[in-house]
């Protein structure tokens, strides 16, 4: 009985996972109104029309672990789509001064996100 019942739980769970993971209904997708595609279309041409280029810092914990290393190569995508600055920064070690030291310096140097 405790055998059929935990399968039972599993096989909700994971119905539950796939639910939440769903893109919706096309329903849902297909509900743009002209109006709401006319102000995208406003704000992706202004934000394209000023070319801002702005300053991000990605702050880690530790530097020169592989998970964030294979992160850059997506970061130098990004930057070579947009032309933007952004870059990996954080602490040599796991020492809580060190890594606020490393987020004061990127607020003295006033980048734009973090």
């Amino acid at each position: 009985m405790k055998k059929m019942l935990s399968v039972l739980l599993a096989c909700s769970m994971l119905a539950g996972i796939l639910a939440g993971c769903s893109s919706g209904s096309k329903e849902t997708k297909t509900e743009t109104t002209a109006e709401t595609t006319e102000e995208t279309t406003a704000e992706t041409k202004t934000s394209a029309d000023t070319d801002e280029k702005y300053t991000v810092a990605i702050v880690v914990k530790i530097t020169g672990i592989a998970w964030y290393d294979r992160m850059q190569v997506g970061i130098d995508q990004f930057v070579a789509d947009t032309g933007m600055d952004v870059y990996i920064t954080g602490a040599d070690t796991a020492d809580p001064a060190e890594q606020v030291a490393v987020i004061e310096d990127l607020i003295a140097q006033g980048v734009d996100a973090m």
